[in-house]
């Protein structure tokens, strides 16, 4: 019995070191991974004109701008939405381009999404997480704090496109087009905010 309790004492103070062990490992780990995830500066911004030849004997003849057969050859090939044979009425109105901002606002102020969740977040299982040895660490995680995630890890993943119009001054067809836009990657919806939440859940913090 005397030596029961010190035995329960030095018990109860490795699990404390332990588990504050874990909370600074864990914070240093998703400070670190935060920074990681951060999109970084692209350089390649404003979208460059189009770089065309001075020598005319390029450019095509009057014949060869009849829209009716160009729009036959390209068939569904044909995207209204990027390509245009006149000038848009949006590159009048914005020269510098619009920006694409899929969220709406509500009356309380709350930023949703207007359209659907993408399926990469919306599949995301976050029953266990895998660690780096290949060992799965099972989650506490109930219904409803599965779906603050999967909410805030869609807020936190958007990347607003900006589309800007441009001219190629009758070297192509259609005249005015739209630089592709590439989506998003699987690699974009990684950076999931485990931190305070999955603390909390864990080690049932106040």
């Amino acid at each position: 019995m005397v030596l029961g309790v010190p035995l329960q004492q030095c018990g109860a103070a490795l699990v404390a070191h332990i588990l504050l062990f874990l909370v600074v490992l864990n914070c240093r780990l998703t400070s670190g991974a935060r920074n990681w995830m951060r999109p970084v500066p692209s350089h390649d911004l404003p979208v460059l004109d189009l770089i065309e030849p001075k020598d005319k004997r390029y450019d095509p003849k009057p014949e060869d701008l009849s829209p009716r057969p160009l729009r036959e050859r390209l068939d569904r090939d044909f995207d209204k939405q990027f390509m245009s044979e006149t000038r848009p009425l949006e590159s009048i109105l914005h020269p510098n381009g619009t920006v694409e901002f899929s969220f709406k606002r509500t009356k309380r102020g709350k930023l949703i999404p207007s359209s659907k969740m993408p399926k990469e977040i919306r599949h995301l299982r976050l029953h266990a997480l895998k660690l780096p040895d290949g060992s799965r660490f099972r989650m506490k995680v109930g219904k409803k704090m599965r779906r603050f995630h999967k909410r805030l890890s869609c807020r936190r993943t958007y990347l607003n496109l900006v589309i800007r119009k441009l001219s190629s001054h009758c070297k192509l067809f259609s005249q005015h087009i739209c630089p592709e836009v590439n989506k998003p990657s699987i690699f974009s919806y990684i950076s999931l905010r485990f931190t305070i939440c999955t603390v909390w859940t864990l080690f049932n913090l106040p």
